[in-house]
């Protein structure tokens, strides 16, 4: 499931800059 993985990668991503953010 690579489409998965990339879509984790994406959410992890946002998640780490919405938290840096705030």
């Amino acid at each position: 499931m690579l489409l998965a993985k990339k879509l984790l990668h994406f959410l992890s991503m946002l998640g780490n800059c919405y938290l840096n953010s705030h």
